[in-house]
């Protein structure tokens, strides 16, 4: 059985009274769930980790890593390289890496670049009245 993991990170009070964490954040932007957090997470914290060493660390499932490896990989968050180890019925074996300065300018542009639409939208819908 998997083991359930979870995150317990800062929430932030919105001015309804509602409050959002990180995890929603990224979900919003991203379409991130907590699984992918964690991986995140998890490969920068060691700088570079393979799939088994993530599957141990988390006792999350390979198949479940790699989804999140997948998404992460294909927006950018993750890099790879094909290591020289043995790897398993002819599949490469990878070396996950993220660059942590990339990975925040990227969320933080994004969430510029969203702030900078609304901004726009709000003046011009509130102008046009």
């Amino acid at each position: 059985m998997v083991e359930k993991i979870t995150l317990d990170l800062p929430r932030c009070r919105l001015p309804s009274g509602k409050e959002v964490s990180i995890i929603e954040v990224l979900k919003f932007f991203y379409d991130f769930n907590e699984t992918d957090v964690i991986i995140l997470l998890k490969i920068l914290k060691n700088h570079s980790v393979t799939l088994d060493d993530l599957s141990r660390e988390t006792n999350l499932s390979k198949a479940s890593i790699s989804r999140s490896i997948s998404k992460l990989y294909s927006l950018g968050f993750v890099s790879r390289e094909k290591t020289t180890g043995k790897s398993v019925k002819g599949r490469p074996k990878y070396i996950y890496r993220v660059n942590r300065e990339s990975a925040l300018n990227k969320i933080y542009e994004n969430i510029e670049k969203c702030s900078s639409i609304a901004k726009e939208t709000f003046e011009k819908l509130f102008g046009s009245l």
